[in-house]
């Protein structure tokens, strides 16, 4: 699709020339210019009417969930791949989206951009939050590079690891916790409705009773007549640690902390390495240059400690120390094996390759350990509530059989 460009340019001799050029986008505008020995000065699309219609959502910010994103960039690589100039892939993308859907919005928006002149990047950045600065910074170097359908198709891969990885985790945890939750409402059950109608029986016997089933219905009386502040004491609890997560001050400590707990902290670690080498890896292998590079990487990681390690990592390399020379001042962060290697694919050159390297053990270790921890938690859960149902009921039969002697 050709649209106009009025240029401004100035030859060889210093001449002043102007007027209007028809191009499929403004880059291809520019090369003719510099075809004809002119200097550009100002190229811009010159505004016309387009079959495209422009809601008001346009103009805003749109959000994109995970999935919408990969579907927008799958869609990008296979029309680029087929041949589209990207302002038609775009077209194509929003026309053949669902009536007033988020992806719909954040097309015509990123063609608006694109005809009044910005780079694709730029009109990414401008359309929608959901393209981080990693993603426009890949494109940017697509863009340098001139191979945006290669780069369309490596973040495609790059966000359907992500997809995958996050989708496991949750596939993995979820029946722990609705174990959990069962073991822990069964219990409240028992405690609130069942052991209170034993207690009148008790009673009636008038014997004393054995030790665990003293406890037992203490508990139950604690439980019934405090239920409402054990209730309320959750609800504080949980919304102070809400309000102390998001403190300036608080928030740092407690992600350098969660590093090191035990269990928690090793595959939190790990996760964020295996995100730190992947999207560091595809930005320098998309051309991006290291420093630049990690900027964009910073972005994608949560945890405040090890996003402060990556900056102090980013201005070590402006005063000409390695990487992996500020790697080794956090140990916390950084494993000893992960520096090891990425210190030598800085030596020889192979920095990308390691970087998926590490990427690729420290998912597949993240997988690996789940795994464990969940074929090893729902035996504990179910033998843990088994042996508490037991007590409880233990603590219920006993004073019964001691009354059936009694009365034999």
């Amino acid at each position: 699709m050709s649209a106009f460009f009025e240029y401004k340019a100035i030859d060889n001799e210093g001449n002043f020339h102007e007027g209007i050029l028809e191009a499929p986008h403004k880059n291809a505008a520019i090369e003719t210019l510099h075809e004809n020995k002119w200097i550009p000065v100002e190229v811009k699309q010159k505004k016309e009417k387009t079959s495209f219609s422009f809601s008001a959502s346009a103009s805003k910010k749109i959000s994109l969930n995970s999935k919408r994103l990969l579907s927008f960039t799958s869609s990008c690589a296979n029309l680029l791949e087929a041949g589209f100039p990207i302002d038609q892939a775009i077209l194509t993308l929003g026309q053949t989206s669902k009536k007033s859907s988020p992806l719909k919005n954040v097309c015509e928006a990123i063609l608006q951009s694109l005809q009044e002149g910005q780079s694709l990047s730029q009109s990414l950045k401008s359309s929608s939050a959901s393209f981080r600065p990693f993603y426009v910074g890949l494109i940017k170097s697509g863009e340098e590079i001139g191979n945006l359908p290669y780069i369309f198709k490596r973040l495609h891969i790059f966000l359907s690891e992500q997809a995958h990885l996050k989708k496991t985790i949750q596939g993995i945890l979820i029946y722990p916790v609705i174990l959990t939750l069962t073991c822990v409402s069964s219990i409240a059950i028992i405690l609130g409705f069942v052991i209170p109608r034993f207690v009148t029986i008790f009673e009636d016997l008038g014997q004393d009773l054995p030790f665990i089933t003293k406890v037992i219905v203490q508990l139950s009386d604690l439980f019934r007549h405090y239920f409402l502040a054990l209730i309320s004491s959750f609800f504080i609890a949980f919304v102070l640690f809400i309000i102390l997560k998001n403190n300036r001050k608080v928030k740092p400590l407690l992600h350098h902390f969660s590093l090191k707990l035990p269990y928690i902290g090793p595959i939190q670690k790990k996760i964020a390495n295996a995100r730190f080498c992947s999207t560091l890896g595809i930005l320098t292998e998309g051309g991006l240059s290291i420093i630049p590079a990690l900027s964009c990487t910073q972005e994608i990681i949560f945890n405040l400690y090890m996003k402060n390690a990556i900056k102090n990592i980013k201005e070590g390399l402006q005063k000409g120390v390695a990487m992996h020379l500020t790697m080794k001042k956090y140990p916390l962060v950084f494993p000893d094996l992960m520096v090891q290697m990425l210190a030598i694919g800085d030596k020889t050159g192979s920095l990308t390759h390691s970087l998926k390297n590490i990427s690729s053990i420290y998912e597949n270790d993240t997988r690996s350990i789940l795994k464990a921890i969940t074929t090893l938690l729902s035996p504990i859960l179910i033998l843990s509530m088994g042996l508490i149902v037991g007590i409880i009921i233990m603590s219920v039969l006993l004073p019964l059989l001691n009354a059936t002697h009694m009365i034999s």
